[in-house]
C-alpha cells in the first residue's frame, strides 16, 4: 500500500490513466460481443492488442472490421 501511495505522489495522472484506460477496454469489449452476438470469444478480442500501440479509436475500428468481416464471410 506504502510503495502505491509514493507511486501517485510521485506520478498522479498514473492512477486516472489506468482507469481511463480499463473503462475504454471494457466499452471495446462490449462493442465487440454486441457485434459478434454469440460468436464472440475473448481470445480473438485480445489479438487486437497484437496490433501494438494504438489510439483506441484504431482499435475501435480494428473491431469494426474484424465484424464486418465475419459477417460477410458467414
Amino acid at each position: 500500500m506504502r510503495c502505491e501511495v509514493e507511486r501517485y505522489c510521485v506520478t498522479p495522472g498514473q492512477a486516472c490513466s489506468y482507469k481511463v484506460g480499463q473503462i475504454e477496454w471494457l466499452r471495446l469489449r462490449a462493442l465487440a460481443q454486441r457485434l459478434g452476438s454469440a460468436k464472440f470469444d475473448v481470445r480473438k478480442f485480445h489479438e487486437v492488442i497484437r496490433f501494438g500501440r494504438a489510439p483506441f479509436s484504431v482499435a475501435e475500428e480494428v473491431i469494426i472490421a474484424r465484424s464486418a468481416q465475419r459477417h460477410s464471410t458467414a
